[in-house]
């Protein structure tokens, strides 16, 4: 597990001046939901607003059925969506 943090840090947080309080709250929102941040379920984004930094986390439709996946009652993605 500590292998992946140090995977996470040097490749998501650090590059882009994150702190490790960001880092530590990514890594528990990944570890609550299951999802993997290395196949981009999850994503780390960093904004910076007027007032403050801002540091979202927006998972990927493939996060999504992820963690659908989990609960009960869940038949799998749609098949007959239409464009």
């Amino acid at each position: 597990m500590n292998e992946q943090k140090s995977l996470i840090w040097n490749r998501f947080v650090q590059p882009t001046n994150r702190t490790q309080e960001e880092a530590n709250h990514f890594i528990k929102v990944r570890e609550t939901f299951s999802v993997n941040l290395l196949l981009r379920d999850i994503i780390f984004q960093r904004y910076i607003t007027k007032n403050d930094p801002n540091t979202p986390f927006t998972t990927t439709r493939d996060g999504l059925f992820e963690i659908a996946a989990t609960q009960g009652g869940y038949v799998g993605p749609p098949t007959d969506v239409y464009i």
